[in-house]
């Protein structure tokens, strides 16, 4: 430690007013001691703004502001949600379920179903021939109208091919 009154400014470069900082530089150049303690200073600096990159200034109050603007949270609707069960649970409900199920499809009725006859005088429908006579019709080829016309002469000519033309 030296005995120069100007040593603690020389520390404090940063938090002083402009006029001060400018009294603080004019006496570094004529103080050799002052001057290796402002070299110690901004070397010190350095390696500080390395380590630790500054910060915005007031960043707490930022952050409070920040949060304080945003909307509230909503809450949930307390509405129906899926019960939870342990798997011990699941497993049990699961096997009640399968025994209900299993004596209610052997233990119901065994009186045969009502067969009703068909009446007499109803013809049974051959859906095959149904569907043949529905699927040749619609794979007819089409036929232009001369066609058409064509083949309605060559019936009632009877043979007579002269009137086609």
């Amino acid at each position: 430690m030296s005995d120069c009154p100007w040593e603690e400014q020389v520390w404090l470069f940063d938090e002083l007013p402009t006029q001060q900082q400018a009294a603080v530089r004019a006496h570094v150049q004529e103080c050799q001691t002052c001057g290796m303690i402002w070299h110690q200073a901004e070397a010190m600096k350095k390696i500080i703004r390395v380590l630790d990159p500054p910060q915005p200034e007031h960043a707490a109050a930022l952050t409070h502001r920040v949060m304080n603007a945003l909307p509230a949270p909503r809450k949930r609707a307390e509405s129906w949600r899926w019960p939870r069960f342990s798997a011990a649970q699941a497993l049990h409900a699961t096997a009640v379920v399968l025994v209900l199920w299993f004596v209610l499809e052997h233990t119901g009725s065994t009186a045969p179903v009502a067969v009703h006859p068909h009446p007499a005088n109803s013809v049974p429908l051959n859906t095959h021939a149904f569907v043949k006579k529905i699927y040749e019709r619609k794979n007819k080829p089409q036929h232009s109208a001369w066609y058409a016309r064509y083949q309605r002469l060559k019936k009632t000519s009877n043979g007579n091919y002269a009137e086609l033309r």
